[in-house]
């Protein structure tokens, strides 16, 4: 049988630990790419084929959502040691979107100048976790 002929992998064993690492500091699997020099395509052919890199992914995600969601929670509890609390609310809502996901309804027009109405919904879990950090402080 002939064997596959095409460029040998750079995939490494190492890179598993190396990305729970990274992710661990609060940034993303698509950024790990540029940390070992391949295209984020790689990262992801990588995820379907070895699976330790896909439970690393899983593990790195989970300890970055983590990582997000402490930061904001504090910054919440604490308020003035949040650099940027803004920015950490868009981070919950656009990495932890199964716990924060919003719901955004502008009616607006050009034609009647009316103010603009949005309406945030969060999810029970969101909810609940509130509630639990409140009762905390």
């Amino acid at each position: 049988m002939a064997m596959p002929v095409g460029k040998p992998t750079k995939y490494r064993d190492k890179f598993c630990s190396a990305l729970v690492d990274w992710m661990s500091k609060g940034y993303s699997f698509n950024s790990f790419a540029g940390s070992i020099n391949v295209s984020e395509q790689v990262l992801y052919d990588w995820n379907k084929v070895h699976q330790d890199f896909s439970e690393a992914k899983k593990l790195g995600t989970s300890k970055r959502n983590s990582l997000v969601e402490t930061k904001f929670i504090d910054a919440s509890i604490n308020g003035d040691d949040c650099p940027n609390p803004a920015l950490l609310r868009l981070l919950l809502c656009n990495v932890l979107k199964k716990d924060y996901q919003s719901e955004s309804v502008i009616n607006a027009t050009e034609d009647t100048k009316q103010p603009t109405n949005i309406n945030i919904s969060f999810s029970e879990a969101t909810i609940e976790n509130i509630k639990e950090v409140k009762d905390e402080s």
